[in-house]
Parts: C-alpha cells; structure tokens; sequence
C-alpha cells in the first residue's frame, strides 16, 4: 500500500511537470526579449536541429528557456529577493563590491613588482547631482576627407613585440602595490585581435575600427568607496593589441581614460548597477573622436532628463536599505538632431521605435536597451559616413554620442541568445556590405570580454 501511495504522488507529479511544460511551451514568450527587472536578455525558445540534440546543446538552451518563460516568473524572483534582504547583514561597502571578491586571482607585492607612483589617497565620489540642461548647439563638422591626419598614430603590427607570458588588470594600492582583478592570456588576446583585423579588412580602404574594453561598476566602486586603500587602476592587456593591430585598427586603455575622472570624484558609474553612466561612456567616445581629428562635441551640448531612484543590477541581487538609499540617477541625453530608430531583421525588414525612452528609470531608458537582431538609427548629419557600434549593453550608453558624426549609426550585441543567423538573414558582414558601414567601434565590458565567447568565438564567427 505505502509503494502504491508512493507510486501516484511521483506519477501526478512527473504528469504536473509534463502538464506546466506543455503550458510554458504553448503560452510562454517564444522570442528572445530584455528582462526590464535584471537587465538582461531572457532566453528565447531555441532552435531545434539534429547537430543541437545530439551535442546537448538544444536541451541546455531549452531548460534556459523554461526557467525564463516562466509564469510570474518577475514577481517570484522580486518576492524572493526581498524575503532574502530582510536578512541580509551586509553594508553598503560590502554590497557594492560583492562581485569582485570573485575576481581576485592574487596580489603583486613591492618586491615582485616595482610601485606605482601615485597620491595616497583619491577624494570620495560625491552624490550625483542633476544634471544642468543646455540649449543643443548645432555644429559644423568637416567631412570625413578633411579630418586631421592619424600620422603616427596608425596602427601597424610590431613584429619586433615580445608577448609577456601573461596580462592583467590591477587595482593600484595607497601602499605601492598591486591588486591583480583579471588576468588574461596571450592566446586570448591574439584571438580578439584576429577578429577585429578581421572586421578592418571587411572596411572600405578608409575606414577604421576602434576598440574599448570597459571595467565593469563593481571594479570602480572597490576603489572609490576605499581609496584609504586603493588610488587606481593599471591594464597592460592594450600594450600586446596594439603590437598585432593591424593599420586602422585603434587601441584605447580605457582603465587610463577614465582614473583621472574617477579621482576626481565624476559620475562616472552607477552606485547601484554594474554599468558605467553616460558621463563614464563619453570620456571614452570623445577619446576615440579625438584620435581621428574631429572637433568632439562637449557633454553639456546635449540636454539631458534626470530621472533619480535608479536601483540596479547590484540592488536586485542583494536589495537592503543600504543600497537603497544609494540610488542612482538616471541621465538620459536627447539628439543633437532629429533622429529616427529601426529594429531590422532579414537585411530591409525594419520596424520603427522610439529613439530613447526618457519616461523610464531604469538603464533601459538608454536607447530602449538591446534591440535584435540588428538597430538601426539614422541621423542625417550627413557626413557622408556610417558606423557600426558592436558591444553588450554598455553600448547602449556610447553610441549616441556617435550620431553628430555620422549619418547611420547600426549596433549589433554578439552576446548569446542576441543575434543569429537565422532571425538576422545574414551575417555582420552581410549587413556591413549592403549598408556601407565604413567605422566599427567594438566596446565590451570585462563581463564580455577577453575571457568569454563574445570575443573569443563570435566575432570572427559572424564577420564573414
């Protein structure tokens, strides 16, 4: 009697299983779609092929699948959260920080390493103020042949370089010392640049790719919430992409780009949210600008809306009255000119949406987050030139800054689950011929970067 018992409850259980996958399959979300909640893209239904059944890799994807379709699924998760914040006994310190912890992979000493110079200590970051609007000014800019020669400043491999045994990304300590956060090979770095000379040779004769690899919130935090201990940050991973750089190929150490702002107290990234802020992703896009000779457009040209009470990604894991009461400001920046926005599928298929979404208060707000296969935004600042923004979700804070420069700006996220083949109709390559791209800026965040798939495997899968 006990094993008939025993017998029933598994087989209604294995039939509710059956029954609440079913409902999923039929009812749930099919495509791919951005989580407003967790910033990120939810799994869409995968795509089912013998190679997928037989590698495991459908059955991997189709259990992504159901755990993000399923019902209610937000508010569980929020439920959740919250019941686990009410016992949480974390600081604000420790909450911000929580995900470098993981990261740490050793310390350099003085005695293996010669000291930084640097101060002893950076000021703490201040509260974000809102930020002042000013009337957009129209500027002239000169067409593209007229731009200040690149001269020395070219790109070309060295092959006289000698690849250390190993890169790294440190924090730099108040004491002379290093902190080692990444550490990167030289295979994954030739890898990486093999796909970005890879896109250059795809280019017009002119044209030219830069590239960006942007440490994430939690890193800038570590520092200035303890700069009793920390006074910066130091990459040499840049040193050995320059060195196989193809000509037209750019290199920009963004670490050094943005510790002088950081220093200085600039609100540079979110307290709350592990990207950077629009302040934090125009030190880098006016870089890039610079290089190629073109008059940058200061940040206080565009106006901006300010919506406060932002609490992101960082919040949502560990959400405590701490943290909230850190929240951040959301800065959204209008155009220069009026603009138009395109979700494209199949090459010509495009649907219009709004360019920003200055009503959200959330990182989304940022050009209604990632949009697939492919976005389209069309200026008309007639330069007579396009660009292709490749990137994860911190492209969504670079690319307007962009749009004064060129008439097209096209963005692509290679990130999984964002782009295929199939949905696209055709590869990066495809899509770069037969809208004329002639600049590509590649900006990854280190959660994408040289350690993952989206430089190590897709893109130079999806140039070609």
């Amino acid at each position: 009697m006990k094993h008939k018992f025993s017998f029933k409850v598994t087989l209604w259980w294995v039939l509710a299983l059956l029954f609440l996958g079913a409902a999923l399959m039929v009812f749930g979300e099919k495509q791919a779609r951005e989580s407003l909640m967790e910033n990120r893209m939810l799994a869409g239904f995968p795509r089912l092929s013998l190679r997928g059944v037989f590698s495991g890799e459908f059955m991997t994807e189709f259990e992504d699948y159901l755990s993000d379709s399923f019902f209610s699924r937000e508010q569980l998760v929020t439920l959740s959260e919250d019941a686990l914040g009410v016992f949480s006994r974390q600081d604000a310190e420790d909450l911000i920080t929580r995900d470098m912890g993981d990261a740490i992979e050793g310390e350099f000493d003085a005695r293996e390493e010669e000291p930084e110079a640097g101060p002893e200590s950076a000021p703490a970051a201040p509260a974000p103020q809102p930020v002042a609007t000013a009337a957009p000014v129209k500027r002239e800019y000169p067409a593209y042949s007229e731009r200040v020669s690149l001269g020395s400043a070219v790109n070309g491999r060295d092959e006289g370089y000698a690849p250390l045994s190993g890169y790294n990304f440190w924090m730099l300590k108040t004491d002379g010392t290093r902190q080692l956060v990444y550490d990167y090979t030289p295979g994954s770095i030739e890898t990486l640049m093999a796909g970005l000379n890879a896109f250059r040779q795809a280019l017009p004769e002119d044209g030219t790719v830069h590239f960006a690899l942007i440490p994430v919130a939690q890193s800038a935090n570590w520092w200035t919430r303890n700069t009793d201990k920390f006074c910066g940050w130091l990459s040499n991973a840049e040193e050995y992409m320059e060195a196989l750089a193809d000509d037209g190929v750019y290199i920009y150490n963004a670490p050094e780009l943005l510790s002088e702002g950081l220093a200085n107290g600039e609100y540079l990234y979110y307290r709350t949210d592990h990207h950077w802020t629009p302040r934090g992703a125009y030190k880098v896009a006016s870089a890039m600008l610079a290089r190629q000779g073109l008059p940058v457009t200061s940040y206080n040209d565009y106006q901006y809306t300010v919506n406060g009470g932002y609490l992101g990604s960082i919040y949502t894991e560990n959400p405590s009255a701490a943290l909230k009461a850190m929240a951040d400001d959301i800065e959204v920046p209008s155009s220069l000119a009026p603009v138009h926005s395109y979700v494209v599928k199949n090459l010509t298929s495009s649907r219009e949406i709004a360019y920003m979404r200055e009503d959200w208060h959330n990182y989304l707000a940022y050009l209604q987050g990632t949009q697939t296969p492919w976005r389209r935004i069309v200026s008309g600042a007639a330069t007579g030139r396009k660009a292709l923004v490749i990137a994860d979700s911190f492209g969504n804070c670079f690319a307007p800054f962009l749009l004064p420069y060129y008439d097209e700006v096209h963005m692509v996220d290679l990130r999984k689950g964002n782009f295929s083949i199939d949905e696209a109709g055709g590869t990066v390559g495809d899509y770069m011929d037969y809208y004329g791209v002639d600049d590509v800026y590649v900006v990854l965040s280190t959660a994408s970067g040289l350690n993952y798939n989206f430089t190590q495997k897709y893109l130079l899968q999806y140039v070609h």
